[in-house]
Parts: structure tokens; sequence; C-alpha cells
């Protein structure tokens, strides 16, 4: 009987999706509101070196664009005297790339990646825009379903580091 064959880690995996999230939007009224926020990304990994059978190398490309309900999520700038507005948050774009580190043996094996990149966040609103960067650290777990598709469940972080300075709440 021969021997059977591991199908090769794929180099290049592309993910497009969608996230649909439920954050709490306290209202004056309604400390417990709830609100969504949807959208579309994207991300891109290409692992072109390989150490060895398990240990693969490369970069990470990835970005999204969020969308909040309507009304629901606010943002608070200072003004020139010095007063808190509150507006309205429309939408966010986060883009960003980094260096990947690929621990798989095989297509059809659980893989687990960790990565260490750079982010950058714009916010948009009613009369607002808010824009900031910073490193990011990120860990994966993937686990195969098929030859074209797995479960991913991520974690990633962004550490911001330039602060705007009439906005009150620097994330």
């Amino acid at each position: 009987v021969p021997a059977a064959t591991k199908v090769p880690v794929k180099k290049l995996d592309i993910r497009l999706g969608g996230d649909f999230k439920v954050s709490q939007a306290p209202t004056a009224t309604d400390p417990n509101a709830l609100g969504f926020i949807y959208g579309p990304n994207l991300s891109l990994d290409w692992t072109p070196l390989s150490a060895n059978e398990y240990n693969h190398f490369g970069i990470d490309l990835h970005g999204d664009f969020m969308m909040y309900e309507g009304g629901k999520f606010k943002a608070s700038q200072i003004d020139a005297n010095g007063q808190k507005s509150p507006t309205d948050l429309n939408s966010r774009l986060t883009a960003g790339g980094g260096l990947l580190w690929k621990l798989q043996g095989s297509a059809q094996e659980v893989g687990l990646t960790v990565g260490v990149g750079y982010d950058y966040l714009q916010l948009f609103g009613v009369n607002y825009s808010y824009a900031n960067h910073g490193p990011r650290g990120r860990i994966d777990l993937e686990i195969p379903i098929g030859p074209w598709f797995s479960l991913v469940g991520r974690n990633a972080f962004t550490y911001f580091i330039a602060p705007t300075g009439n906005i009150s709440d620097n994330m």
C-alpha cells in the first residue's frame, strides 16, 4: 500500500468576506442600546518561504470598510471653545500589512499563524474625520474543511500611536 501524500500548504491565501458586529451604543435614554457595524473585508496572505515542512514565512495585506448603523454611534470632537461636540459616525476604513509565520504541515491540517505589522485607521462621520495608525499583532487558528475552504478564527490588535488633538477619546 503506497503511503498517503500530503497536500502541500498553499502559498497564497485570499480571503474575501464580511463582518457583522453588534456593539453597545448607549444613549441618554437607553444606556444598554445596541447598534450594528457591518461591511466587507479582504485579506491576502502570501507565504513563499519555507524553512521546513511546518514553518512558512511571508507577508499579509488586509483591509476592511465597516459601516455604522445610522445615528447609533457617536464620536466626540473638541471645538474651538474647548467643549465636546458629538457627531454621528458613518464608516471606518482599516488597511495594513505585515510579516507572517505560519505553522502548518499540510493544507489538510490545522494551522497556526502569527503576524506582526502596521495598520492605518480612518473614521468618517458627519463633519468628522479621524485618522490614526500603529503597530499590529495577529494570531489565527485555521481549520481546513476541504481543499478550498477553511474556518479561520482571528484575533488582531492595533496599538494606535498618533493621537489627534481635537478628538477627546483617541482609541
